[in-house]
């Protein structure tokens, strides 16, 4: 996950990194929630097809904190940037957190 930096200093800003987990099977990580605000889930894949632009990710998000928990379906991402080998796709609609949790 990562966030746009319009108040946070880069010191401040760590993504989150999990494997892309089989059917079924859920991964987890903890993070501190500096600011409220908009966070766009990221992947990081290598580039196996340089013409796709969308990914098919049939996968439940699920954020929870002290005061707060939202869940999504995301069942797409679309392609944010590429670096040679790598691709960067991203949900077209950012999750919207509340401070420390929060609302």
């Amino acid at each position: 996950m990562e966030v746009a930096l319009s108040r946070a200093a880069p010191s401040e800003w760590r993504p989150i990194a999990l494997p892309y987990p089989p059917r079924s099977l859920p991964v987890s990580a903890q993070f501190h929630l500096a600011w409220s605000g908009k966070f766009y889930l990221q992947v990081e894949t290598a580039t196996s097809q340089p013409e796709r632009t969308t990914i098919q990710t049939p996968a439940t998000v699920t954020i929870r904190g002290p005061n707060f928990r939202t869940t999504r379906a995301v069942v797409a991402m679309n392609l944010d940037a590429q670096t040679g080998d790598t691709d960067l796709y991203a949900v077209p609609e950012p999750f919207v957190l509340p401070h420390r949790g929060n609302l």
